[in-house]
């Protein structure tokens, strides 16, 4: 995960509360919906099911992301840069809730609400559109606000757990849904810390701090933005080993390779985006299969009590197991070791006696909320300022951004060409049209790709896939911006 990302997913864990969080049903139950961030929805179908119900229902559902978006049922879209997407959010709560609504409150809810910007502020252009939502949000008993927590700006969660927080205290029942980027997310920002990072990590090669790195399960040379960087930092290795289950980038140049199990195989304890703790137990046993250990003919007629080429374990036994190979422990023992462990590091877990014992529906993970951080981030006051640069923002789709499944043979014809997105009024200034090839030039080099314009997207936003025939790693980590004089058609 980038630094960036850890970060918004820290603080999207550290505000989700009891009465705050809300599940996919009870999305489906909403009478407004708000998305601040579309970020992984349509990578999230049971996501898009439940507003889709609610939809049908009579619900109304404002996407505010500067990405054109495409969901199964209609829906209003509020195309705002990364920089307007905090203010839209804001001054659509704050036309809902008039201020002696929350005459009863905290001070600091009446002053947040205060320093939200009005709609003329926020987004002149949509004005109309916003009013209209603003009113049917007024009128809403049940919305539900939805936060990415992987594009957007790093405390657009903090600001949706307050806009949430407020419509509470208006006396409406909010509630609030993060979209994480990738399976158990929840958990790895629940563990992690501001001081560790995969940034920190590379700064710390790059001074010859750290000599030896182990990757369990991950592969920085998919998914670092910064390629050159982080390439010129792991050469500098003296060693580095990988645990993982598939032949990444990674794994091919690593010093100690050692194999590990799938999610089927090993099972575990994962924390959905309703902040659950559920098991997963292991559903199948892998082995050499049949057509390789009979020739593709008979199986082999070897008995024995094994199977054949089951050797490697899940990446939790062999990582702890590292540190003394000599006094390996069992399964069992290693199992009840790291579940005590958790018991004691994560609260709401410490009163369940055994994984076995985690009921189906699994366990509120609630006890890592900070109260102390509502109402603590000044909102943005209004629209952002318009330059000569477009914002590069590399973003997830469907297929062809995804490790797994670009290595699937029947999903790669799903994959299509690589294209870029700009809006209709860049590209009639810049002279381009949909479906020309385009050159846009970085410092540390030049992405090309098909173009593809859209109305319904911000203007000063230049949307890139991080798709995996398109080298947009030689983006810099951090923010992006462009000079338009840089993009240019190729002839």
């Amino acid at each position: 995960m980038e630094s960036a990302s850890a970060q918004k997913v820290r603080s999207a864990v550290s505000r989700i509360e009891p009465d705050l969080d809300v599940s996919l049903r009870e999305i489906e139950s909403a009478d407004f919906i708000a998305v601040a961030g579309a970020d992984a929805l349509n990578e999230a179908p049971m996501l898009a099911l439940a507003m889709r119900q609610a939809r049908r229902k009579g619900a109304a559902v404002a996407v505010i992301d500067p990405r054109p978006i495409c969901l199964p049922f209609e829906f209003e879209h509020l195309p705002a840069k990364l920089d307007e997407v905090d203010a839209f959010l804001g001054a659509l709560v704050k036309s809902a809730i008039e201020p002696a609504a929350l005459e009863e409150q905290e001070e600091s809810a009446l002053k947040f609400h205060g320093a939200l910007p009005n709609i003329e502020q926020a987004a002149p252009s949509l004005h109309e559109n916003l009013s209209v939502l603003a009113e049917k949000l007024k009128m809403s008993r049940r919305p539900i606000i939805v936060c990415g927590t992987q594009t957007v700006r790093r405390h657009t969660p903090l600001r949706a757990a307050d806009a949430a927080l407020l419509l509470q205290a208006a006396g409406k029942q909010s509630g609030l849904f993060y979209l994480m980027p990738g399976a158990n997310t929840f958990a790895a920002g629940l563990l992690s810390d501001d001081m560790t990072s995969f940034e920190n990590l590379i700064e710390e090669i790059e001074k010859g701090s750290i000599s030896g790195l182990i990757l369990v399960e991950s592969d920085p040379f998919w998914e670092y933005p910064d390629r050159q960087r982080l390439d010129k930092a792991l050469e500098r290795l003296e060693l580095m080993v990988v645990l993982d289950y598939i032949n990444s980038e990674a794994a091919q140049k690593a010093h100690i390779f050692l194999p590990t199990t799938t999610l089927y195989e090993s099972g575990g304890i994962y924390i959905n985006q309703a902040a659950r703790a559920q098991v997963a137990p292991p559903a199948y046993s892998g082995g050499i299969p049949i057509s390789l250990t009979g020739g593709g003919d008979h199986p082999p007629r070897v008995y024995g009590s094994g199977l054949p080429g089951n050797e490697p374990l899940a990446a939790w036994q062999l990582l702890a197991n590292l540190p003394d190979a000599e006094q390996q422990l069992t399964a069992a023992d290693l199992r009840a070791d790291i579940w005590k462990w958790l018991t004691e590091t994560v609260s709401g877990l410490n009163d369940v006696a055994a994984i076995d014992e985690i009921p189906d529906d699994g366990v509120p993970i609630y006890g890592v909320a900070d109260i102390s951080a509502r109402f603590s981030v000044e909102p943005l006051s209004g629209s952002s300022a318009v330059d000569d640069r477009l914002e590069l923002v590399a973003v997830e789709q469907i297929f062809g951004t995804e490790a797994l499944s670009c290595l699937s043979e029947c999903l790669t014809e799903l994959v299509g060409a690589p294209a870029v997105w700009m809006h209709t009024d860049n590209a009639d200034e810049l002279n381009l049209a949909d479906g020309d090839r385009v050159s846009i030039e970085l410092e540390r080099g030049k992405i090309e790709a098909r173009l593809q314009v859209a109305d319904n997207m911000a203007a000063g936003t230049l949307v890139i896939p991080r798709h995996k025939d398109l080298n947009w790693q030689i983006m810099e980590t951090g923010r992006t911006l462009v000079p338009k004089g840089r993009i240019k058609k190729i002839t």
